[in-house]
């Protein structure tokens, strides 16, 4: 069964791509620091170090793109393979990096703090999904300055799975790569089994940050994977026709490929984006419509147009609560995507354009993503499924319940949710035990995540390390 979507025709692909070239080529992108603009001249770009502007022609972009790989595996602290990238399968994980949490007594949306970044990667280690974790809740009670070094070792002391995290500045992806050496067991056992991916975000339109720059720099020197992700808005910062937006930040996001590979020909690189409308009714960037959708599956066919794995937001919702609209958007964002064969879709725990985090949202998430898969795991046909002989014998008695056929395959032919979130309840039994809502049930859940975690997955001595690393860097800081 072939549930694949592909919005866009290989004409339309080639399209986009030779429009692409065009703006790298004639219209250019502008770099933040004359030590990148020299990076790009030294590899045969032209560069107008008036203009701050650097024109990538056609034969380079070749070249540079000749270098790419469909594959990017990481794995676990404790150096288990855990997820593969590549062709047409999808992982799930959860986004970052807002600072406004929902309070779970209070249902009020506020500043969050770093206790509650704690327990919301402690639910995210006990669920099965997410398979890859971003410390999603920027906390406001910390140093701002070295808040990146702190929700790397949160994550770090509190889960095993792969991560996804951020980096405010070559320094931090130093100092990252530090925590993540001393976690893992040294320099070499993390080059050969990576652990985490950097998010990179461009500015658009056409636009190489000096943050960003530093990070990509930083990563490709030390052969840390990348995760390059436009976020560009139709109408707003980019073109409103989805071609055209899609024309532009392609070019965005292979302009930051290049940095990369220039610096590192074999710089692991994942292609993602997150580009989006700005709503023009309401005057706010949307991230769950369905041309969000739409752009999730074609920016995923562009991503394997040029042999990279990739990447982007999913899970996504307007919604400001957990609501029907809530429930639409989400799985409208997931699924798509996921058909389209998106590797990496980020979302879980996110909420309200993007802009908050929630741990009622990430256990609810969590039942999203096992029915999304149930639908990509398609209709399996073969002559024991079919089961002609099981119609002949309970054609005229309907005992289809009793049958041994049912016994062997109702288990896997039909996603049975556990009942902590999804509720197939009926009325009856609905009212007799307490008439629950989605949000009740998800409060629930999480206490018994919270009491079932484990932890903590790292040596007392690991953790000293840690502490070092950003004491040091709290003391250059300072200086």
């Amino acid at each position: 069964m072939n549930l694949n979507t592909k919005p866009l025709s290989d004409d339309e692909l080639l399209s986009i791509h030779e429009t692409s070239m065009h703006i790298l080529g004639k219209v250019g992108v502008h770099i933040e620091g004359k030590e990148i603009l020299e990076i790009f001249k030294k590899s045969g770009a032209k560069v107008d170090f008036n203009e701050e502007r650097v024109f990538l022609p056609l034969p380079l972009m070749d070249d540079i793109l000749s270098n790419c790989s469909p594959h990017l595996t990481l794995y676990d602290t404790l150096g288990e393979k855990s997820i593969v990238f590549g062709e047409d399968q999808s992982h799930f994980g959860t986004h970052g990096f807002p600072s406004l949490y929902r309070d779970r007594v209070t249902g009020e949306i506020r500043n969050g703090r770093y206790s509650e970044l704690i327990d919301f990667l402690k639910v995210a280690d006990v669920l099965e999904y997410p398979q890859i974790v971003a410390p999603s809740l920027q906390p406001t009670d910390v140093d701002s300055e070295i808040a990146d070094l702190l929700q790397a070792k949160a994550a770090l002391t509190i889960t095993k799975k792969p991560l996804y995290l951020q980096a405010f500045s070559g320094q931090s992806v130093h100092d990252i790569v530090k925590m993540l050496t001393a976690v893992v067991g040294g320099e070499e056992t993390l080059r050969q089994n990576p652990h985490s991916i950097f998010c990179v975000c461009t500015h658009s339109p056409l636009t190489i940050r000096q943050d960003a720059a530093e990070v990509l720099v930083e990563s490709a020197k030390l052969g840390a994977p990348v995760y390059i992700t436009s976020g560009a808005m139709g109408g707003a910062t980019s073109p409103v026709t989805l071609s055209g937006e899609l024309a532009q930040v392609n070019a965005e996001i292979l302009s930051h490929v290049a940095l990369s590979k220039i610096i590192n020909p074999d710089a692991p690189v994942v292609y993602a984006s997150s580009c989006r409308m700005f709503d023009m009714k309401f005057g706010v960037c949307a991230s769950s419509t369905p041309e969000y959708a739409l752009f999730r599956a074609s920016t995923s066919q562009l991503g394997k147009y040029y042999n990279l794995p990739t990447g982007g937001g999913g899970l996504n919702t307007d919604s400001s609560t957990i609501d029907a609209q809530y429930g639409w958007e989400k799985f409208m964002t997931t699924l798509i995507p996921a058909m389209a064969g998106q590797n990496i879709i980020l979302g879980m725990g996110i909420f309200s354009q993007m802009n908050a985090i929630s741990i009622e949202s990430l256990v609810v998430d969590h039942d999203i993503v096992k029915s999304v898969n149930r639908i990509l795991d398609g209709v399996r046909v073969d002559q024991d499924r079919l089961a002609f002989e099981v119609i002949k014998n309970n054609a005229k008695t309907s005992e289809f319940m009793s049958d041994s056929h049912t016994m062997k395959y109702f288990r896997e032919e039909t996603w049975i949710p556990n009942g902590k979130i999804t509720d197939r309840s009926d009325s009856n039994q609905w009212k007799m035990t307490g008439s629950k809502t989605t949000l009740d049930r998800a409060q629930s859940m999480i206490d018994e995540c919270l009491n079932e975690y484990k932890g903590p997955r790292i040596s007392e001595v690991t953790r000293q390390i840690l502490d070092g690393i950003i004491e040091d860097r709290l003391k250059s800081c300072d200086s």
